[in-house]
């Protein structure tokens, strides 16, 4: 689900309140995850993003990496970005597309056999009898997370 719809994390992120969690892994996966919303909401979002240091804005559906672009603010105005992200909901509503957009995050570096990657966590709910959260790490070359350009395929680790 959290590869095939990148709308999983907004929708996760407003309806944190109602998963049937203990109290402190609650909190513990709402401080976990990445601030985003639905681009469809971009305007009540405009100075939320103006503290962010910069955008991943993706493809809900199908994207696959492929529809995945990052604007970092040291590189890309926020004036810049947000007449892209504003171009980008005017192509949606003609398309019959949905997107999101969430905070871009600069990603943590680890060596790999002498190469530097970058590094994330990537955090799951599942949803079985006894709901769990479960973890998964993945390094990769270049700045996103794309198996197509070199990412390793996510570890997922049970956390006890």
């Amino acid at each position: 689900l959290l590869f095939t719809n990148k709308s999983f994390l907004p929708l996760l992120s407003s309806l944190l309140h109602k998963l049937p969690l203990p109290k402190g892994d609650k909190a513990m996966l709402a401080s976990a995850l990445i601030p985003s919303f639905r681009l469809s909401d971009l305007e009540k979002n405009i100075e939320r993003v103006r503290t962010w240091k910069g955008v991943v804005l993706k493809r809900d559906l199908g994207s696959s990496g492929k529809y995945v672009q990052l604007y970092n603010f040291s590189s890309t105005s926020f004036a810049d970005v947000l007449s892209i992200l504003r171009k980008k909901w005017d192509e949606c509503q003609a398309k019959q597309e949905t997107w999101s957009v969430q905070a871009y995050i600069p990603p943590a570096r680890i060596r790999i056999k002498r190469k530097s990657y970058a590094f994330d966590i990537m955090t799951y709910y599942i949803t079985t009898p006894s709901p769990a959260v479960l973890f998964s790490t993945r390094p990769f070359p270049q700045e996103k997370a794309n198996i197509g350009f070199g990412a390793y395929h996510g570890q997922i680790t049970r956390h006890p």
